[in-house]
């Protein structure tokens, strides 16, 4: 089973970690970069996780669910909407070619 066209509605970048280089003053690196940009669907966090989340204040947890991308790792952090999420949980099937993420909005994150 793979997701249908018309369910994944929404562009999400996906943004890794770049490589620590040696710089003038020292290390420098460790910034995130836009490595791809997918197509996805992006849902609030429904049903039972989202009542045992509530009493945690994660109101800005989103559900995202997109084809399998090889790059797509826990380490990664998403930008939907000019907004960066960092991800909580990341459950991916390569045989039905499918990724189900839970990520959660980054406080001062707004582009």
């Amino acid at each position: 089973m793979t997701f249908s066209s018309g369910f994944l509605n929404k562009r999400v970048e996906v943004l890794a970690r770049q490589t620590t280089t040696d710089g003038t003053f020292g290390r420098e690196g460790g910034k995130f970069a836009t490595v791809a940009t997918i197509w996805a669907n992006v849902a609030f966090v429904k049903g039972v996780s989202a009542l045992r989340e509530g009493a945690y204040d994660a109101y800005d947890t989103k559900m995202v669910r997109c084809r399998y991308h090889e790059y797509l790792t826990r380490e990664c952090r998403l930008r939907i909407e000019g907004i960066e999420y960092k991800i909580e949980s990341l459950n991916s099937d390569r045989r039905e070619n499918t990724m189900q993420i839970v990520c959660t909005e980054l406080k001062n994150s707004q582009t």
